[in-house]
Protein backbone atom coordinates (compact mmCIF):
# COMPACT_ATOMS: atom_id res chain seq x y z
CA UNK A 1 0.00 0.00 0.00
CA UNK A 2 1.31 3.50 -1.12
CA UNK A 3 1.38 6.04 1.58
CA UNK A 4 -0.03 8.47 -0.16
CA UNK A 5 -3.64 7.59 -0.38
CA UNK A 6 -2.95 7.60 3.56
CA UNK A 7 -1.36 10.97 4.25
CA UNK A 8 -4.29 12.43 1.68
CA UNK A 9 -6.81 11.10 4.00
CA UNK A 10 -4.96 12.48 7.38
CA UNK A 11 -4.52 15.71 5.24
CA UNK A 12 -8.40 15.53 4.41
CA UNK A 13 -9.21 14.67 7.55
CA UNK A 14 -7.92 17.28 9.89
CA UNK A 15 -8.80 20.07 7.62
CA UNK A 16 -12.17 19.68 8.54
CA UNK A 17 -11.04 19.41 12.45
CA UNK A 18 -10.45 22.59 12.14
CA UNK A 19 -12.65 25.55 11.45
CA UNK A 20 -11.42 27.45 7.77
CA UNK A 21 -10.19 30.89 7.57
CA UNK A 22 -13.76 31.84 6.34
CA UNK A 23 -15.39 30.43 8.95
CA UNK A 24 -13.50 31.79 11.93
CA UNK A 25 -13.50 35.66 10.35
CA UNK A 26 -17.78 35.26 9.57
CA UNK A 27 -18.26 34.87 13.49
CA UNK A 28 -22.35 36.67 12.71
CA UNK A 29 -23.03 33.30 10.13
CA UNK A 30 -22.59 31.60 13.69
CA UNK A 31 -26.35 33.31 14.33
CA UNK A 32 -27.80 31.44 11.51
CA UNK A 33 -30.59 28.98 12.67
CA UNK A 34 -33.29 28.24 14.71
CA UNK A 35 -32.55 28.99 18.34
CA UNK A 36 -34.31 28.94 21.68
CA UNK A 37 -32.91 30.46 25.04
CA UNK A 38 -33.82 31.28 28.69
CA UNK A 39 -32.40 33.60 31.15
CA UNK A 40 -33.11 36.56 32.93
CA UNK A 41 -33.87 40.19 32.46
CA UNK A 42 -34.77 43.20 33.83
CA UNK A 43 -37.37 45.53 31.22
CA UNK A 44 -36.48 48.77 31.94
CA UNK A 45 -32.61 48.11 33.16
CA UNK A 46 -32.90 48.36 36.95
CA UNK A 47 -36.41 46.92 37.25
CA UNK A 48 -36.56 43.37 39.42
CA UNK A 49 -35.45 40.51 37.42
CA UNK A 50 -38.00 38.31 35.50
CA UNK A 51 -37.43 35.04 33.81
CA UNK A 52 -37.37 35.23 29.70
CA UNK A 53 -37.81 32.60 27.45
CA UNK A 54 -37.03 33.65 23.28
CA UNK A 55 -37.47 31.47 20.19
CA UNK A 56 -35.86 33.55 17.12
CA UNK A 57 -34.61 32.52 13.91
CA UNK A 58 -31.12 33.56 12.38
CA UNK A 59 -30.69 34.17 8.99
CA UNK A 60 -28.09 35.70 6.59
CA UNK A 61 -29.19 39.04 4.60
CA UNK A 62 -25.71 39.23 2.88
CA UNK A 63 -22.06 38.08 3.23
CA UNK A 64 -21.00 39.39 6.75
CA UNK A 65 -24.56 39.79 7.53
CA UNK A 66 -27.17 38.15 9.49
CA UNK A 67 -30.54 39.27 11.07
CA UNK A 68 -31.39 37.25 14.41
CA UNK A 69 -35.18 38.03 14.92
CA UNK A 70 -38.29 35.82 16.67
CA UNK A 71 -40.31 36.85 19.81
CA UNK A 72 -39.34 36.81 23.66
CA UNK A 73 -41.98 36.52 26.76
CA UNK A 74 -41.45 37.09 30.26
CA UNK A 75 -43.89 37.09 33.27
CA UNK A 76 -44.94 40.25 32.39
CA UNK A 77 -45.64 40.10 28.69
CA UNK A 78 -44.19 39.21 25.71
CA UNK A 79 -42.54 40.96 22.30
CA UNK A 80 -40.95 40.90 18.99
CA UNK A 81 -37.22 40.35 19.18
CA UNK A 82 -34.75 41.27 16.41
CA UNK A 83 -30.79 42.18 16.35
CA UNK A 84 -29.19 43.05 13.41
CA UNK A 85 -25.56 42.49 12.80
CA UNK A 86 -22.94 43.35 10.34
CA UNK A 87 -19.10 42.47 10.41
CA UNK A 88 -15.98 43.73 7.92
CA UNK A 89 -14.51 41.43 6.32
CA UNK A 90 -11.88 41.09 8.41
CA UNK A 91 -14.19 39.91 11.18
CA UNK A 92 -13.01 42.52 13.67
CA UNK A 93 -15.58 45.38 13.60
CA UNK A 94 -19.22 44.90 13.68
CA UNK A 95 -21.98 47.39 13.59
CA UNK A 96 -25.75 46.06 15.40
CA UNK A 97 -29.30 47.12 15.07
CA UNK A 98 -31.76 45.95 17.95
CA UNK A 99 -34.91 46.34 18.17
CA UNK A 100 -37.12 44.96 21.15
CA UNK A 101 -40.76 45.54 20.31
CA UNK A 102 -42.46 46.91 17.03
CA UNK A 103 -43.33 50.00 18.81
CA UNK A 104 -39.56 50.88 20.16
CA UNK A 105 -37.07 52.42 17.12
CA UNK A 106 -33.91 50.55 16.27
CA UNK A 107 -30.73 51.27 18.56
CA UNK A 108 -27.24 51.36 17.43
CA UNK A 109 -24.52 49.63 18.18
CA UNK A 110 -20.91 48.98 17.32
CA UNK A 111 -17.99 47.59 18.75
CA UNK A 112 -14.96 45.54 18.34
CA UNK A 113 -14.52 41.80 18.14
CA UNK A 114 -13.47 39.68 21.45
CA UNK A 115 -12.42 36.17 21.25
CA UNK A 116 -15.37 34.32 19.64
CA UNK A 117 -17.88 37.46 20.58
CA UNK A 118 -18.12 41.06 20.02
CA UNK A 119 -18.45 43.63 22.63
CA UNK A 120 -21.24 46.06 21.56
CA UNK A 121 -22.06 49.48 22.46
CA UNK A 122 -24.99 51.63 22.22
CA UNK A 123 -23.89 54.54 20.12
CA UNK A 124 -26.45 57.23 21.23
CA UNK A 125 -27.98 56.39 24.99
CA UNK A 126 -31.91 56.39 25.26
CA UNK A 127 -34.03 58.21 27.81
CA UNK A 128 -35.81 55.55 29.89
CA UNK A 129 -38.40 57.29 32.16
CA UNK A 130 -36.25 59.69 34.29
CA UNK A 131 -32.93 57.96 33.47
CA UNK A 132 -30.25 58.52 30.38
CA UNK A 133 -29.37 54.99 29.70
CA UNK A 134 -26.45 53.48 27.84
CA UNK A 135 -25.99 49.71 26.91
CA UNK A 136 -23.22 47.64 25.97
CA UNK A 137 -23.63 44.18 25.00
CA UNK A 138 -21.54 41.11 25.27
CA UNK A 139 -22.81 38.37 22.38
CA UNK A 140 -20.76 34.84 22.66
CA UNK A 141 -20.65 33.16 19.60
CA UNK A 142 -18.36 30.08 20.35
CA UNK A 143 -18.02 27.68 17.57
CA UNK A 144 -20.38 25.01 17.08
CA UNK A 145 -21.90 25.97 20.49
CA UNK A 146 -24.60 28.03 22.41
CA UNK A 147 -25.04 31.86 22.26
CA UNK A 148 -24.88 34.07 25.47
CA UNK A 149 -26.18 37.48 25.30
CA UNK A 150 -25.45 39.64 28.17
CA UNK A 151 -26.61 43.86 28.35
CA UNK A 152 -25.46 45.64 30.86
CA UNK A 153 -26.85 49.11 31.31
CA UNK A 154 -25.54 52.12 32.96
CA UNK A 155 -27.61 55.20 34.16
CA UNK A 156 -25.65 57.99 32.60
CA UNK A 157 -27.04 60.87 35.23
CA UNK A 158 -26.19 58.82 38.31
CA UNK A 159 -23.61 56.44 37.09
CA UNK A 160 -25.76 53.36 38.62
CA UNK A 161 -25.35 50.14 36.14
CA UNK A 162 -27.09 46.83 36.20
CA UNK A 163 -27.05 43.77 34.16
CA UNK A 164 -30.33 44.03 32.29
CA UNK A 165 -30.06 40.80 30.56
CA UNK A 166 -28.52 37.39 30.24
CA UNK A 167 -30.18 34.82 28.63
CA UNK A 168 -28.37 31.74 27.03
CA UNK A 169 -29.83 30.25 23.46
CA UNK A 170 -29.50 26.83 22.29
CA UNK A 171 -29.57 25.70 18.58
CA UNK A 172 -32.63 23.58 17.94
CA UNK A 173 -32.05 20.67 16.10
Amino acid sequence: MSIRPLLLAIVIASASAFPSLAQESDLVGRLVGVWVGEGTVRPRGFDAPEKIRCKVKGERMADFQVRFAGRCATTSGAAAFRLRVAQDQAGQVFAAKIRLSSTEADVDFKGPRTGEGMVLAQIEPLEQGARLLASEILLMLPLNGDIRMTNDVTDQNSGEQAQSLDIRFVRQK
